[in-house]
């Protein structure tokens, strides 16, 4: 039976997106499992990639627990439905993507980055996003409550 297979391959979760609280909080839950865990940087998101030897039917549980992809998960567990335990949980390397150029992974430090500028106790939006109106008028209002200057 392919639930009591045990896995050598590493869990890998991926990130489709370039959110740093999100990758933060998968880092540091997936820590909690197993260390060292290594973070790749792709083109439109990360691959983190934890070692540790489980059932794959257990992996599954531990990479929907850490919010990975939800494609990633559907087509995995069809995969061990038919037995095909070769091509279970592949993460790129080196990929040709849909624009007919090379992707590849890039090895990222997530302690090293600065995500978020904190003025006072307050989390502004990504770095180098423009702010809408809407925005600044909250976080104005926001800082005259608290008795800051307003920016």
């Amino acid at each position: 039976m392919v639930g009591v297979t045990l896995s050598d391959k590493t869990i890998g979760i991926d990130i489709d997106h370039k959110n740093m609280l999100r990758l933060l909080k998968v880092y540091f839950n997936s820590r909690m499992i197993a260390e060292p865990v290594s973070a790749m940087e792709t083109n439109h998101g990360f691959h983190l990639r934890i070692p540790k030897r489980t059932s794959l039917w257990r992996q599954i549980e531990v990479r929907l627990m850490l919010s990975d992809c939800k494609g990633r998960l559907t087509f995995d567990e069809l995969k061990l439905e038919m037995g095909l335990i070769e091509l279970y949980d592949t993460l790129f390397e080196f990929k040709k993507g849909k624009d007919d150029r090379w992707h590849s992974e890039e090895p990222f430090n997530v302690l090293s980055e600065p995500f978020w500028y904190v003025r006072g106790k307050l989390m502004r939006g990504k770095i180098g996003r423009r702010w809408s109106r809407r925005q600044k008028r909250m976080l104005r209002d926001f800082e005259k409550k608290r008795g800051r200057r307003p920016v």
